[in-house]
């Protein structure tokens, strides 16, 4: 099954688009945290994290938008919708606490938007919180890893089963790559692929078009979201 993402009425709002807006919006929110005389910790990792959520609702992977996922637990139907009748929950396989703290070493949104979002039922869910894989169980270099801990069969978008417990972070961004679908997006964003090694976990990836000076001063500033200014 294709990958679908959120499709806006609103004139030449394309995924692209909509991305860059909520990363160029996310950076002038971010400006303002940093302002703030108390709490101010809390509010800057508040606007990473809601930046990273939005730009997933873009690419149909949060809220009502939930065909977007590369991943799904094996037992659910290809596309979701309501007709269905399943219960679901889109799962950040790294939690957005991780992600948000990744940022912050200078990882950029546009790389972190792209870690994988798993779609499972709401039953699973709720097992993985028993069993306290909700936010731990994690393993380096294998971002599905939780899932094998708590026992979710996983397949790809496309119905290709997977072992989470052997899919590596290598597999995972030449799947990114592979994707027709986000093959656009990553061209408009001018997202340089071209090399594993560029997506390692870790090795910041920049969005050409931000001035080199504007760039520095974000790291300056605490690593700031890197987006266009244009």
């Amino acid at each position: 099954m294709a990958i679908s993402f959120l499709n806006s009425r609103e004139p030449g709002a394309t995924t692209a688009a909509l991305i860059l807006d909520e990363i160029e919006l996310g950076q002038r929110y971010l400006a303002v945290a940093e302002q703030s005389r108390f709490y101010r910790g809390r509010r800057i990792d508040a606007v990473i994290g809601a930046t990273i959520r939005a730009c997933n609702q873009a690419l149909g992977m949060a809220g009502n938008f939930k065909n977007g996922c590369l991943y799904r637990e094996s037992s659910l139907s290809e596309r979701w919708s309501k007709e269905t009748g399943e219960v679901v929950v889109l799962d950040h396989a790294t939690p957005i606490t991780e992600l948000v703290k990744r940022h912050k070493l200078g990882e950029p949104i546009a790389q972190l938007m792209l870690s994988p979002v798993v779609r499972i039922s709401k039953s699973s869910n709720d097992g993985m919180t028993r069993k306290g894989y909700a936010k731990a169980g994690h393993k380096a270099g294998f971002p599905l890893y939780r899932y094998a801990r708590a026992g979710i069969s996983i397949v790809t978008h496309s119905g290709t089963p997977i072992d989470p417990a052997t899919w590596t972070d290598e597999e995972h961004w030449n799947f990114v790559r592979e994707t027709p679908e986000l093959r656009p997006i990553l061209d408009a964003l001018e997202i340089e692929c071209s090399t594993v090694e560029i997506w390692q976990i870790g090795q910041p990836l920049r969005i050409v078009g931000l001035p080199d000076q504007a760039d520095n001063d974000l790291r300056r500033s605490g690593g700031g979201v890197i987006g266009t200014t244009e």
